[in-house]
């Protein structure tokens, strides 16, 4: 595909802060939006595993 990799850790995109979380994400999302890459989201199912065990 002759594009770069980019990667983003749920480490590094995850926040205590309420609202944080969903921020960091969508600059992310912004980003892949803007710069043609490929766009890896390393441990991305552990959000979703966490939301459900809250309840």
């Amino acid at each position: 595909m002759s594009l770069p990799v980019a990667t983003a850790s749920l480490a590094a995109i995850r926040s205590s802060y309420l609202g944080d979380t969903a921020r960091n994400l969508e600059a992310v999302v912004q980003f892949a939006e803007q710069t043609p890459c490929v766009l890896l989201l390393d441990e991305f199912d552990t959000l979703g595993q966490e939301r459900s065990q809250r309840g």
